[in-house]
This record gives structure tokens, C-alpha cells and sequence, in this order.
């Protein structure tokens, strides 16, 4: 794989509107609709494994690419790894972790050119959250290398971060409210669960697209354009993370277990002090363990007297 610089997603420059596509304006750590539903994200901690499958966006001119996003959350390490398919070809590609949690269709077309462009696609998967670069740590550094697909269209990318590094970064002061990257709210979890994966790029020298496509100030609209895209979805929790449920249970189960122990132990105190306090003292050979000649450990019972009567009649029955 192969790593290019690519421009940072900067501010958009066409205005209220599109900051209205984008769930509006002001500041970033107070809009909801920008950060992403709540209820379509988990709101556990981030351990576990997360799988997105990513399906072709603007078809005509990207062609059908196709792969696969993958997000590992072990402790305070995160890996991250994107598998494509079908791209175009020996170009950068832009990918990003999207903040809300729906792919463009058709119907994000508003403008009827026949793309969806990167502030369309936007009304759906919403501003940049975590860009899939150099550098998961930071969302202005690792110099924002992406991708390069090889002449086959394919490319593999694969990073790993800490986690607790990612989430400062997130909670960090947003520095350009203007932008299209967003920071959390305070108390956030990445809640990797529910966001999207974006993938953008077509080729300048081959697809033309119309002066209606719209893109970001410093980038070309060839380099916004959406190509793929596929929703985030939780597929196990991390072995390690045990959920405050099943904590509960096995301190229950823990509890009754020492109160069951607890319970006999008494009642065995209870029996010998009942014992003693009648003066009566338990035969020697009764219950008493002992070993036959195979070695097992047998049961010696109490001598009995048995009247003579049942004796003779033992005999006849012989």
C-alpha cells in the first residue's frame, strides 16, 4: 500500500446551504444531528470487534468498487484496516470514519446531475469524525496520508493507535469550527457502532464531472467525490469486557455460593454444640469411613442387636 499526501477536508465554501445538508451550523461539540443519533449508536464502551461492508457510491464513474472496513478495539489499542476492491485505479483515496450512520442513496442527488457529491453524501453520513490516514491519533496529523489503489484498483490499509490517544484528540478543542471534522462532546465514546466509512476519489484525467458537482474549498470535486460506503456494525464485544450485567450475576452467584457455605457450616455447629449439651457422645463406629480389601472406602454401620428368632429363621431360609 501506498501512502500519498492528500489535502485535509477544509472548510466548505458554498455556504448555508451546505452547512444546512450537514445537520447546520455553529458549534461542533453541540450538534447531535452532526455527532451522529444516539439511539442508532451503541452506547457501551468501545471494546470489541466492528465490521463495515463497503458498496459502490456514484457507480457511473467509480465503477463498482467493493471491500471492506474493519475496527479491532483491545485494551487501549485500536486497529484499523481497509480492504478495496475495484477502485479507480493508481489514485489516492480519501477514507474517513463519518459521524452519522446512513450511505447515500439516489434520492441524495438534490441538484439532479446524476452525482452524489461529497455535500450530498454528507446529509447522510455526516461531517469527519476520525480520518483513516497516517495517523489514527490525530485528526490533523500523519501529514493526512491516504491510500493509493495500485493499477488493479485494489489497495490495503492497515493502522493501529491507542485508544485513549484517539479520545483526547476527539474531546480536543475544535480549532475550525468551518471545517468538515468534528469533535466529540464531553464524556463521548468513539462509538465506532452506527457510523459510516466513506471512501472518495475518481480520476481527473478520465471521468469528467459537471461545474454542479460541489466540493470543498482545496480539494477538486474529483477528490471528494463519494466511491463506497458502508455502515459500522458491532459483530462481538471483547472477551475482557465484561458488561456491568454480567458483572452483577457473577457477584450474586459468588454471594449465594459463600451464604450456602456459610449456612452449613452453622448448622454443623449447631449439631456438635447440641451434642455436647446433652452429654451424649457419638458412637466411635458409626459413619465412620473405612476400606474394604479392593480399597475403597466404605461405610462401617452400627452394630445392632438382632433377636434370636430372626436369627433361626436365617438359618432355614439357607
Amino acid at each position: 500500500m501506498t501512502l500519498t499526501k492528500q489535502g485535509r477536508f477544509p472548510s466548505y465554501a458554498v455556504g448555508a446551504c451546505m452547512l444546512a445538508a450537514l445537520g447546520g451550523c455553529g458549534d461542533d461539540n453541540v450538534s447531535s444531528n452532526r455527532n451522529g443519533p444516539r439511539e442508532d449508536q451503541e452506547s457501551r464502551d468501545d471494546q470489541g470487534s466492528y465490521r463495515a461492508t463497503l458498496t459502490a457510491v456514484n457507480g457511473s464513474v467509480a465503477g463498482n468498487p467493493t471491500g471492506t472496513a474493519a475496527f479491532n478495539v483491545q485494551g487501549d489499542i485500536v486497529t484499523a484496516t481497509v480492504n478495496m476492491n475495484g477502485t479507480p485505479v493508481n489514485i489516492t483515496h480519501m477514507q474517513h470514519i463519518n459521524s452519522l450512520s446512513a450511505c447515500p442513496t439516489a434520492s441524495n442527488d438534490t441538484n439532479k446531475d446524476g452525482f452524489v457529491d461529497v455535500i450530498e453524501g454528507g446529509a447522510s453520513y455526516g461531517p469527519t469524525l476520525v480520518p483513516l490516514d497516517g495517523d489514527l491519533e490525530s485528526q490533523s496529523g500523519g501529514m493526512d496520508m491516504f491510500p493509493m489503489a495500485d493499477q488493479n484498483g485494489n489497495y490495503a490499509y492497515s493502522r493501529s493507535a491507542s485508544l485513549s490517544r484517539i479520545l483526547a484528540d476527539l474531546l480536543d478543542t475544535d480549532g475550525d469550527l468551518a471545517d468538515t471534522i468534528i469533535k466529540l462532546s464531553p464524556g463521548d465514546l468513539v462509538n465506532f457502532a452506527g457510523r459510516t466509512v466513506v471512501i472518495y476519489g475518481v480520476p481527473e484525467t478520465t471521468v469528467t464531472l459537471p461545474a454542479s458537482v460541489q466540493t470543498i474549498s482545496g480539494a477538486t470535486r474529483h477528490a471528494t467525490l463519494p466511491i463506497a460506503c458502508g455502515k459500522i456494525e458491532r459483530i462481538s464485544a471483547s472477551a475482557s469486557a465484561m458488561t456491568a450485567e454480567a458483572l452483577m450475576q457473577q457477584q450474586q452467584q459468588q454471594q449465594q455460593q459463600n451464604q450456602q457455605q456459610q449456612q452449613d457450616q452453622q448448622q454443623q455447629d449447631d449439631l456438635q454444640q447440641s451434642d455436647t449439651s446433652t452429654g451424649e457422645t457419638p458412637d466411635d463406629n458409626s459413619g465412620t469411613p473405612t476400606e474394604d480389601s479392593t480399597g475403597d472406602a466404605t461405610t462401617q454401620l452400627p452394630q445392632t442387636t438382632v433377636p434370636t428368632e430372626f436369627d433361626e429363621t436365617a438359618e432355614l431360609e439357607e
